[in-house]
């Protein structure tokens, strides 16, 4: 990625940083509702900084639900200011509810169109040819937001420096991711487009 690139999106990261927390909504709103606020009644959200999650795996939402509650775990770290607010405050109930609807939802192509054929690289050997995952822990990218998972791979690139990541919003750590990340480089815009345009069968 450019640093043109990456300086870009630092700066959106920052101006979209409290969008989606409301800390005024009433205690007994259900999670579900909270959360179709910002992903979507479908899990196919609206806002480009937010990822789209119909049709996730639920062994992932679960982990990544479980991830920002106590923010690390079993060698993963994952901050973010506005889903660690919501996190804290489901219990295991709501998780396993959540993350079965949002498994249950059709994901959808995304607003970029791709003619350039499939795509063969690092990010497809791992998250599948057209972006769906044979392996529950690793997610789905099909239709996903572009500008969301080029946050991701910054954040997995940058996961050495937390101090200065977590001035970011987004602050996330991963053995595997972290050192794919590292090489993938001028692959990540072009996957993320590819990723982007691709949808559930």
């Amino acid at each position: 990625m450019v640093p043109a690139v990456g300086l870009l999106l630092g700066l959106l990261g920052l101006l979209v940083v409290a969008a989606c927390v409301n800390r005024d909504a009433p205690a007994d709103v259900d999670a579900l509702t909270i959360c179709a606020s910002c992903h979507g009644p479908t899990g196919v959200s609206e806002r480009y900084y937010v990822p789209n999650i119909a049709g996730q795996h639920y062994a992932y939402l679960v982990k990544q639900l479980r991830h920002f509650r106590t923010t690390h775990e079993a060698g993963d770290m994952r901050e973010n200011a506005t889903m660690n607010w919501h996190a804290v405050r489901m219990n295991g109930a709501d998780i396993d509810r959540i993350a079965r609807y949002y498994a249950g939802q059709t994901c959808q192509p995304g607003i970029h169109t791709w003619t350039g054929g499939e795509l063969n690289n690092a990010c497809t050997a791992c998250h599948g040819s057209r972006g769906l995952s044979r392996d529950p822990a690793i997610p789905n990218l099909a239709g996903q937001q572009v500008y969301y998972m080029l946050r991701q791979i910054m954040a997995f690139r940058h996961d050495e420096n937390a101090a200065a990541n977590r001035n970011s919003h987004c602050s996330r750590s991963n053995e595997r991711m972290g050192k794919a990340a590292a090489d993938v480089c001028g692959d990540a815009l072009l996957s993320a487009y590819y990723f982007n345009a691709q949808g559930c069968p």
